[in-house]
């Protein structure tokens, strides 16, 4: 019985100093939270927000403090693909930046090229000119810019929360005196240190964004008319569409004929025969009939007949 007291008064004594080094954290981490919002500037006036966007797309410098993702598309066409994907290397290059990812694709008549470079944020108005002044036309542009100082702020003071807690575990855990108590501890700081690394990765990437400026370009050839025209008729589709009409044609004829043999005949057959009996009939009857001759004593050319009217013909 003494022993089971005496474990629950060293687990209190050790969740006791756990939760004091928590609130010493905690209150610790406060003023790193309220730091950013002091160092942007008076009260009163609005330092947060979205940078102004100029008439061209080019975004204004943001306030001192304020980390900004910048990224955008760019179609560009050029005459000569291989030599303008050249100078845009070395143009980036120059600048600090790199290609992060490329992809090219096409025919003789076609051919494209999609490149995304990474660039550092504060050359990305000189990437964007160097870029165009290599195309003979700029096709389509769109640039973004993000603000996520707030999301850094929160990393920041949860990252700071966190190994605060680290801390006091592995205080606590030197003062622990059972094996117990060891591993409870161990287990807690295993979680800590879990989101410690998970923090420090999403910190690494909103840093590493907000630093290195990402713009997708893609490189096209002018369309030719005649590869144009040829792309879009295939003499294989074609003789294919021709034989199935051909074929389509043939089998509505061919349906039409049994139609013809399966219902034509049996219905429209025997009125066909009566039809022609009919008329074999009537072509007998009318041969077999007497012809009426014309009377002699009725005419113009009748004797005594004078022709004219009310003469009897007798000599005068």
């Amino acid at each position: 019985m003494a022993s089971m007291l005496q474990r629950s008064a060293r687990l209190m004594a050790v969740g006791a100093i756990f939760l004091i080094f928590l609130a010493a954290c905690a209150g610790a981490a406060t003023p790193a939270e309220r730091a950013p919002t002091a160092a942007a500037g008076p009260p009163g006036e609005d330092t947060a927000g979205d940078p102004a966007q100029g008439d061209d797309g080019d975004q204004a410098d943001a306030p001192d403090g304020t980390l900004i993702v910048r990224s955008g598309t760019l179609q560009l066409e050029i005459v000569d693909l291989p030599a303008a994907l050249d100078q845009a290397r070395t143009a980036i290059g120059a600048l600090g930046g790199y290609v992060s990812a490329s992809r090219e694709e096409g025919d003789e008549g076609e051919r494209f090229a999609t490149i995304t470079y990474r660039v550092p944020v504060e050359r990305w108005d000189e990437a964007l000119a160097g870029l165009r002044a290599i195309a003979s036309q700029v096709v389509r542009e769109s640039t973004q810019a993000e603000d996520v100082t707030t999301q850094a702020v929160d990393l920041a003071a949860r990252l700071a929360n966190a190994r605060a807690s680290e801390t006091a575990l592995q205080a606590i855990m030197e003062r622990a005196g059972t094996i117990d108590d060891v591993l409870a501890v161990q287990a807690r700081l295993s979680t800590v240190r879990e989101e410690i690394e998970r923090l420090v990765a999403q910190q690494q990437d909103i840093e590493g964004r907000a630093a290195l400026a990402t713009l997708q370009v893609t490189w096209a050839m002018p369309t030719v008319a005649l590869a144009d025209a040829q792309r879009g008729w295939d003499l294989s589709a074609e003789i294919d569409r021709a034989a199935a009409q051909t074929v389509q044609a043939l089998q509505g004829l061919a349906s039409l004929a049994i139609w013809l043999l399966v219902v034509g005949v049996p219905v429209i057959g025997p009125v066909l025969v009566l039809a022609y009996v009919g008329y074999r009939i009537l072509s007998r009857w009318s041969k077999s009939r007497p012809r009426r001759m014309p009377d002699a004593g009725w005419g113009p050319g009748a004797p005594g007949s004078s022709g004219a009217p009310g003469s009897s013909g007798a000599p005068g």
